[in-house]
């Protein structure tokens, strides 16, 4: 191994170890001192070691940065083109040199299948609903166990509420993954808009099995505050809570329903805390019958304490 071999790898080392304890800046020293040792092909690699880090530091210019320094040594590196869509992407960058990018990256590989996977999503952003079932269509056909790209297309039709499509996607993806919560809690929806509460509850239950998505919690407690059920409606928001202590929705419905309970100041109690988590809510429950003593009961404690 020549001299400038054994720097190449001395520092490829250290800049890895460091990597793996999440000493990031110290990674990104040895990765830098490695680029002045390594060829072009082994500069390329470098340089993707290096916008992975920057991504994770959510340095999103110093990514994008790092991705246009592989395309100047390989103008057909289609992971570049990816990356600086992926990272003007996080950063919020702009939309059309985005898209630009994810179809550069498509361009160069015909069977990039996460680039169509997120074209997909900025055409959704933008309202073509079209161009973004054609580009989650190209992800199913290059790999046809790709059920969340199943369920992303089923979305689509539900949010147009077009049901018998959108269930036919959403079962597409359950028949490649039966515990993926997003597609059994989109069937929720789908029969809970058809009227069929009970499969409804059976899907949410089943998504709350695989994960704490708050969503699960609020329209199960829908359920059962439609079915009279207060007492289970009150337990599964608490439940929701404990796994989402974020949550401004949860904690809007549980005052609510300790407001129909009559248990006044546990509903002042979520509403404070939901206006903590967001003070819109001010704005929200403005007009909801179910808060209006509890919004009044809340004026008082604040008069009483100024």
């Amino acid at each position: 191994m020549s001299r400038k071999d054994k720097k190449l790898n001395n520092y490829m080392v250290l800049a890895e170890d460091f990597y793996h304890r999440g000493e990031y800046e110290k990674s990104l020293e040895f990765y830098r001192r490695a680029m002045n040792f390594g060829d072009e092909g082994e500069q390329e690699e470098i340089l993707f070691e290096i916008a992975d880090i920057h991504l994770l530091m959510e340095n999103f210019i110093e990514a994008e940065g790092a991705y246009r320094s592989i395309v100047e040594l390989n103008e057909n590196s289609a992971g570049a083109y990816y990356g600086l869509a992926l990272a003007a992407e996080l950063g919020q960058g702009n939309a059309t040199e985005i898209i630009a990018n994810y179809k550069k990256a498509i361009e160069l590989d015909p069977y990039y299948d996460r680039a169509y996977y997120y074209l997909a999503h900025r055409y959704l952003n933008q309202g073509d609903r079209e161009a973004a079932l054609d580009a989650l269509e190209m992800c199913v056909e290059l790999d046809s166990h790709d059920y969340v790209s199943y369920n992303d297309m089923g979305s689509i039709y539900e949010n147009e509420k077009n049901f018998t499509m959108a269930e036919k996607y959403f079962r597409k993806s359950l028949a490649i993954n039966p515990e993926y919560f997003r597609a059994l809690y989109n069937m929720g929806v789908v029969c809970k808009a058809r009227g069929d509460n009970d499969t409804a509850m059976m899907y949410y239950k089943r998504a709350r099995e695989f994960s704490d998505f708050e969503n699960i919690y609020l329209n199960m407690s829908a359920l059962y505050i439609e079915e009279g059920d207060l007492n289970s409606a009150l337990k599964i928001l608490t439940e929701g809570i404990e796994l989402n202590a974020d949550s401004v929705n949860l904690y809007y419905n549980r005052s609510c329903v300790h407001a129909r309970m009559q248990k006044l100041d546990r509903a002042m109690q979520d509403y404070k805390s939901a206006v903590a988590l967001n003070k819109n809510v001010e704005i929200w429950a403005s007009d909801d019958p179910d808060l209006k003593d509890v919004i009044e009961g809340v004026k008082d404690d604040n008069n009483k304490n100024t």
